[in-house]
């Protein structure tokens, strides 16, 4: 617990969009986060008009040019469809969390629902903000929507994985209750390494 604190720090996302050079690389450790039923943050503050609500038909093409903003790669309209037929991790349109500036999409995170040998939990995916609005508690708003989502379907437990590179969303992560899930000695010096903490 100590040395996750030590890295909460600001938990805002990176403004200027810069990555890591390790991103897309085979170098990137990845990372499995937990969080068991708590109390679930409030929504921050949003400015500049930004709407919070979940995914319309007519969001399509908007969130897969915003999907694309993140380093998941191109999103053919088959590639979102498949989404809604994937036999481990179950999405429907109500877990589809969207922050909305003029009608497009801005940020996104999908709440799916996985059964794992414990019982069924949260997933949650794709968290992504388009670059122009990185730093504005985008990327938070919506993964709150999402624990919301969570709390009121009734999953106690939420996963979710990512890589070390993305320090602004594992600070982001681990202030909203997330903790990693390490396996053995190497992983976890590896982990706390990357993220600056020994």
């Amino acid at each position: 617990m100590g040395r996750a604190s030590e890295i909460k720090g600001n938990a805002e996302t990176n403004p200027k969009g810069e990555t890591d050079p390790r991103e897309g690389s085979d170098n990137a450790l990845r990372l499995r986060m937990r969080r068991e039923r708590q109390p679930v943050p409030g929504l921050p503050k949003l400015t500049d008009n930004v709407e919070l609500r979940t995914f319309q038909h007519s969001d399509a093409p908007g969130l897969r040019a915003l999907l694309e903003t993140g380093t998941f790669g191109t999103w053919p309209a088959e590639r979102l469809e498949a989404l809604f037929v994937h036999e481990i991790d179950r999405l429907d349109e109500r877990g589809i969390h969207l922050a909305i500036f003029g009608g497009i999409p801005i940020g996104h995170c999908c709440l799916m629902i996985r059964g794992e040998p414990e019982g069924t939990v949260g997933k949650l995916g794709w968290v992504v903000v388009h670059p122009d609005w990185r730093g504005k508690q985008i990327g938070r708003a919506v993964c709150v929507a999402a624990l919301h989502d969570a709390d009121r379907r009734g999953l106690g437990t939420v996963v979710l994985n990512t890589e070390d590179f993305r320090l602004p969303a594992v600070r982001l992560y681990l202030d909203l209750g997330f903790a990693p899930v390490l396996g053995d000695g190497a992983e976890q010096d590896a982990w706390w390494g990357s993220l600056g903490v020994r």
